[in-house]
C-alpha cells in the first residue's frame, strides 16, 4: 500500500470513529478536481485532499479546495493525520478553522 493510501485509510478510520460521515472519492475523469474525503463532522463540510509527503495538487483540486473556503467550508490539504486532528480540536472547540491558500 502506497504512503498516500495508508494515510488516506487512517484518516478515514480516525474520523469514522469519532462519528464522522466520511465519503471516499475514487476520481475519474468527471471527478478529477473532488477532494479525496468529503466530511460531514459536527455540521461542518470538509474537504481533504490526502498526499504523500512529497505529493502536490493539481490546479484543478486547487481551485476546488478555494470553492469550498469561500462557501465556508473547510478545505485542505493534508500530508498527515495531525492536520486533520487539528480541524476536529477547532471544530469541537467552538473556534473557526483557519483556511489554508494555496
Amino acid at each position: 500500500m502506497s504512503l498516500e493510501a495508508t494515510l488516506q485509510s487512517n484518516v478515514i478510520k480516525y474520523l469514522r470513529r469519532i462519528g464522522a460521515v466520511v465519503d471516499n472519492i475514487n476520481g475519474n475523469e468527471f471527478q478529477a478536481s473532488i477532494a479525496d474525503l468529503l466530511v460531514c463532522y459536527r455540521g461542518r463540510y470538509i474537504a481533504l485532499e490526502v498526499k504523500a509527503p512529497n505529493g502536490s495538487l493539481r490546479s484543478g483540486q486547487r481551485r476546488r479546495l478555494r470553492k469550498v473556503q469561500k462557501a465556508g467550508g473547510i478545505g485542505e490539504v493534508i500530508y498527515g493525520i495531525e492536520k486533520v486532528k487539528d480541524i476536529i480540536k477547532s471544530i469541537d472547540g467552538g473556534t473557526v478553522w483557519d483556511n489554508s491558500y494555496y
